[in-house]
């Protein structure tokens, strides 16, 4: 099963990225885009997932790294 669900292409590279323990800089350097862009897709994905309170996309993304790397 994909851990992905509905969230965009770019909002799946995010989420790997944070897998990787990567800060909002350094994702924003890796993609090219603003940091602000990087928040925006970190907090369209808690929406897509249910998630909420600080750090739940990171939370997310580290209980589910093993898949979110071999996807």
């Amino acid at each position: 099963m994909s851990v992905q669900l509905n969230i965009s292409a770019k909002e799946r590279i995010v989420l790997m990225l944070v897998a990787n323990e990567l800060s909002t800089i350094e994702i924003a350097r890796r993609m090219n885009i603003s940091p602000k862009t990087v928040e925006n897709h970190r907090r369209s994905i808690a929406k897509k997932l249910g998630l909420s309170g600080n750090n739940c996309v990171l939370k997310y993304a580290l209980s589910h790294q093993d898949v979110l790397l071999r996807e």
